[in-house]
Formats: structure tokens, sequence, C-alpha cells
């Protein structure tokens, strides 16, 4: 979407569970510079870092690299729980952000996030779906051990329930669950429920809809869903994490009327994927074209490779050779 200079309101860039706020300040520099080049005022965009942790908001409101950018009224902070928040309370500026108050659409950054929120876990078989509970416990007596110790002793199992009634009482998320029945065969469905409540409550906030940009560890091709395994639950010191199923994300995002701008192929280290939820979607032909040039063709998964090959080999790499092999 061009920007419209008789819309005063600026274009909200979302950053959920942002963490250290590293990529906030990278793409913060990026944006500036980007605005000063193409002579776009920088206050056509309002960059908002959120977190459930209060702790991670006071540290951004301290952290002298962010001073600049608050002093510009270019950046604001706000505590959100993904899974429950449906309003942004800015704290800089003391505005609250409610369904519906944003003229412009709104953009949502989740880079490692959908991983780390709760999902749901199905077994579908011949046209059928069962509830999968997954119960944790120790391999030795928990007394006394850290949460560090007692992820490293966790075992995981796994129990199944015929589902005879509708599994969720959102039709949408339904639709959405019922849509894999036909296709899938004897296959573990994760399913995102709450990733894809949160957009929905997000998209709320703005009659303009949302634009959503995602990386994370995950899969979404529809045969990667087939003969799926139980999700391996993975251990990160204290904490788990388990697959994005960009799949079903991409699922909601078509039913809502949208398009899913999705990598060609399988990825190597990280899955980045970009939702277009707002009117006439499809029509966002330069938004289909950046993704296209910064993802599809060389993007941060083909970087990550080509510097993990940098890095065993950057030793025997000799300029004169690198130079010449330029030129073949």
């Amino acid at each position: 979407q061009r920007l419209d200079p008789a819309n005063a309101d600026p274009i909200v860039v979302c950053d959920l569970g942002a963490g250290s706020g590293s990529f906030a300040f990278h793409f913060l520099r990026r944006l500036t510079t980007l605005c000063e080049r193409h002579a776009v005022d920088p206050h056509a965009f309002l960059y908002v870092l959120t977190d459930q942790a209060e702790k991670n908001v006071e540290f951004w409101e301290g952290h002298e690299r962010f001073q600049p950018f608050f002093g510009q009224g270019l950046l604001d902070v706000a505590t959100f729980d993904v899974e429950t928040g449906d309003a942004l309370h800015l704290r800089r500026s003391g505005r609250v952000v409610q369904p519906g108050g944003l003229r412009q659409p709104l953009v949502v950054v989740a880079n490692y996030l959908f991983d780390s929120i709760s999902q749901d876990l199905y077994y579908i078989y011949k046209g059928r779906y069962a509830h999968t509970h997954v119960s944790l416990s120790a391999d030795q007596d928990p007394t006394g051990m850290t949460a560090l110790e007692l992820v490293d002793h966790l075992l995981v199992d796994y129990s199944y329930h015929l589902a005879i009634e509708p599994a969720y009482p959102e039709p949408w998320l339904e639709q959405v669950l019922q849509s894999y029945l036909g296709v899938l065969e004897g296959a573990h469905l994760l399913f995102p429920a709450n990733a894809m409540r949160a957009l929905e409550r997000l998209r709320a906030l703005s009659a303009q809809g949302v634009l959503v940009l995602s990386a994370d560890k995950g899969y979404h091709h529809l045969d990667d869903l087939d003969h799926r395994p139980p999700s391996e639950i993975a251990r990160h010191g204290s904490s788990l994490s388990v697959m994005v199923n960009y799949h079903v994300l991409r699922s909601y995002c078509e039913l809502t009327g949208g398009t899913a701008l999705i990598p060609p192929a399988l990825h190597y280290q990280i899955d980045v994927q970009c939702l277009v939820m707002t009117p006439a979607a499809a029509q966002h032909i330069e938004t289909a074209a950046a993704y296209q040039r910064v993802v599809r063709e060389f993007g941060p998964d083909e970087f990550f490779a080509l510097m993990q090959q940098a890095a065993g080999n950057l030793r025997a790499m000799g300029l004169e050779a690198e130079i010449g092999r330029a030129h073949v």
C-alpha cells in the first residue's frame, strides 16, 4: 500500500515478543535511512516493541541506543500478552490502540514467537480427528531440581481421545481444522490455534487489516504434514519449543480472503512467511515483489547457509582464487 499523505496516522509496526530488541534497532536504522533516501517522513511509521515480560519493556525504555528513536517519536513500547491481549497500551505516548483504532494497516513482526506459545495437537485418520493429550514426567525424582535441570530429565507421553464434538467454539477455527480431514491420512497435526486467535485480535485493531511477517523453525508444505509423527519438543535451557505449522497459518490467512507469501521450497535453517490479510490483498503486487526479492530469491535461509559454509572454509579461501572464480 502506498503512503497516503492525507492520512495523518502512522503505519504501526508491532514487534511481538521482541526480546532484546536487537531486531527493532537494526530495523529502525534501516527504515530511517530508506525514508531519507526516498524523501519520506519517517513519522509515517511508528515501531512498537512489545513483550509479556515487564523487565524487557523496562530494559528497552532505559537502553541508550533507543533514546534517539524515543526522542523522535518513532518508537514506543507496550506490555502485551500474545495469548490474551486485545489492545496496545503505548507507554511513551499514553495512547491505547483498541479494536478499530487504526486507520492504516497494522504490520506485525513475529520472529521466533509462534514456536513458544501453546499449540494444540491432533491425530487425523480416515476423515476423523482425535485430541492428542501431552503429558510430561521426569525420569527421576524432580525434588530439588532447578528448572534447567528438570528440562533435561523430562519424558513426553501422548494419549488419544476421539473427538465427538467440534473442538472450537469459533466456527472459523473449526473450519480450518476440518479442512485437513480429507487431505491427511494418519498424521499428527500441530494446530496453532492460539497464534491464529492472536492474529485475529490484532487484525481487529485496524479496519485495513494486518500484514504479518514471521520467521521461525517450521514447515509450510502439505507434504510435510502427512504421516507426521508427534512434534519433537526442543529444549532451550529451561524453556521448551515446538515447530510452527505455517501451512495451517496459510489456510487461516486464505480463509480470511488474504494472500500468503511463502518460500518456494523446503528451508534449511529458517522459514520466513508473509501473511497479507488486508482488503484486496492480492493487489499488493509491490509487497509480493519485495518478498520475491528478499526471501524467495536470496533470503535469510540462503544467507545462513552461505555463512556456515564460509565459516568452515574461511582460512582456506584466497583472495586471488576468489577473484578468478568470480570472472569464470
